[in-house]
């Protein structure tokens, strides 16, 4: 799918820049306030080509553990037909998000929750089509946390650095527990930072087993990974 930046969203793009330049001089959202490095780090990092192409026109999307809003601010700006849901455990930060949301006109919901709580919630769980995180946790504990939200058939998209491909590989026993499968893994690269980057594309295929996601301090405890896997088989 191709997208054309439009004047409107150009200008809310800047407004959102600026509401959480604000919010951040009291809530500590972002370290990054240089104007030039937050465009290239934080806005356009977060709606490559390679995640938009990803997302099917109006599908119901869930950004887990938002944190400032990001990725799911700026792909709902650039891509109002979503249905986009953003998960957050810190009622600070998803207080700015809703007044966000109602400034910059955008029809997001905002969600005070764990992302491992709404993996549980009848509400939530394989209720979505895609299921995005940046910068959250582990590939393991990310996958944990995104598929049992995504319904069977959808994807998770998970930003990851250049180390991706080496979480993915320890993770991918865990991630076939979970019903998923690693379809891709998409280099996208910061031509101003000189940084290098991916997505790291799961399709669901399976129901995820009802034990999952467990309980955050076992998810972060006892990963999804090969050798935690062949640890608790010898048992």
């Amino acid at each position: 799918m191709g997208i054309v930046m439009t004047q409107d969203m150009a200008e809310k793009l800047t407004a959102y820049h600026t509401l959480l330049m604000e919010a951040n001089e009291t809530m500590n959202l972002t370290r990054i306030v240089d104007e030039e490095e937050a465009v290239s780090r934080q806005y356009l990092d977060s709606v490559p080509a390679q995640v938009l192409r990803q997302i099917p026109e109006g599908a119901r999307v869930v950004d887990v553990g938002t944190g400032a809003g990001l990725p799911g601010i700026p792909l709902a700006i650039l891509r109002p037909d979503v249905e986009m849901t953003l998960m957050d455990a810190l009622q600070k930060r998803v207080a700015f998000l809703q007044k966000t949301a109602e400034a910059l006109e955008l029809p997001l919901r905002v969600i005070h929750i764990r992302a491992e709580d709404g993996g549980r919630a009848q509400e939530h769980r394989e209720r979505y089509d895609v299921a995005v995180a940046r910068a959250v946790a582990p590939m393991a504990a990310l996958a944990e946390y995104l598929l049992p939200l995504v319904k069977v058939g959808g994807k998770a998209l998970c930003y990851k650095g250049p180390k991706g491909g080496q979480e993915l590989d320890a993770a991918r026993e865990g991630i076939g527990l979970l019903g998923g499968r690693a379809m891709d893994i998409l280099p996208v690269r910061d031509p101003f930072f000189e940084r290098n980057c991916s997505i790291i594309v799961l399709q669901k295929n399976y129901k995820t087993p009802i034990k999952y996601p467990r309980n955050s301090g076992v998810i972060k405890k006892s990963p999804l990974i090969a050798s935690n896997l062949r640890i608790s088989r010898s048992k």
